[in-house]
């Protein structure tokens, strides 16, 4: 999905939305990534680029590179910009220099790039036929180079790494296989799970998983058994989730067709 505007929303509190800003982006969004004060947008077609938001009521492009020009999916962690870039790849980026993205490493996946995650020492994408799962070592950003990898019956577009675990949804979003990467030389697929029309980032929190599902709304699902994935619960009043963030108890969701929400997730076991 390709978006053409940037917003900052003002979380003054629970309950509580504002928006800040609005950015007019006229390359358009395939994803965005926040650090401190910057946000990083990746586009399949003009690469990545640095949006400064010191002051978020006043954002303004400094800086992009066209060293991924097919930029699907991006994730910050540390000093580093990692990008699945199509059929590049994955890049890596030393964002160090604030609006100056420097490309210091690439590796090769075989197939087209779509998603990505990244996790301790490892990168892991989400590619097409010819690539699967790609588990990539990062630890050294210059000289990336894959340790691993698995093919699925059908493409993979979307990856999302959790305790020990990558859960990866093929292209068209209607399944999720769940991926052993203990050893992530030799990972292998434990379990898949019927969810259907879901394209967007998935969250996690405790033994529950959050999957955003664009004609359903928001399914939760029970992880603590991974080989044993169960849908405990859906909430339809979001029935085109798109995009899903979890931090502790609370999920940020955004919807296609209703905006941003927040939610608070109690365990019914608490």
């Amino acid at each position: 999905m390709t978006l053409n505007k940037l917003k900052i929303l003002n979380l003054v509190g629970l309950g509580t939305i504002s928006e800040t800003a609005s950015l007019g982006i006229p390359y358009g969004i395939n994803d965005l990534a926040a650090s401190g004060t910057r946000a990083y947008l990746a586009n399949a077609s003009t690469g990545l680029h640095v949006v400064d938001v010191t002051d978020p009521s006043h954002p303004a492009e400094t800086g992009s590179t066209l060293s991924a020009p097919q930029a699907q999916d991006i994730v910050i962690s540390g000093h580093y910009a990692y990008v699945a870039d199509g059929l590049n790849g994955l890049k890596i980026f030393d964002i160090r220099t604030p609006g100056n993205p420097v490309l210091i490493g690439a590796c090769p996946t075989g197939g087209y790039a779509y998603q990505l995650d990244v996790s301790g020492r490892y990168a892991y994408l989400a590619c097409s036929t010819q690539g699967g799962l790609k588990i990539i070592d990062v630890s050294n950003p210059r000289n990336p180079h894959i340790v691993g990898s698995h093919v699925f019956s059908e493409a993979a577009y979307n990856v999302a790494v959790w305790e020990n675990h990558a859960y990866v949804v093929n292209y068209n979003g209607d399944y999720l296989w769940v991926v052993d990467v203990s050893s992530p030389a030799n990972p292998v697929e434990k379990a898949t799970l019927g969810v259907y029309y879901c394209f967007g980032d998935i969250g996690f929190s405790g033994h529950y998983m959050f999957v955003p599902n664009t004609f359903f709304g928001l399914k939760i699902i029970d992880i603590s058994i991974p080989e044993r994935p169960v849908e405990v619960a859906i909430d339809r009043r979001l029935a085109s989730a798109c995009e899903v963030i979890v931090r502790e108890n609370r999920i940020y969701v955004v919807d296609r067709d209703a905006g941003f929400y927040i939610l608070e997730f109690r365990n019914r076991q608490e």
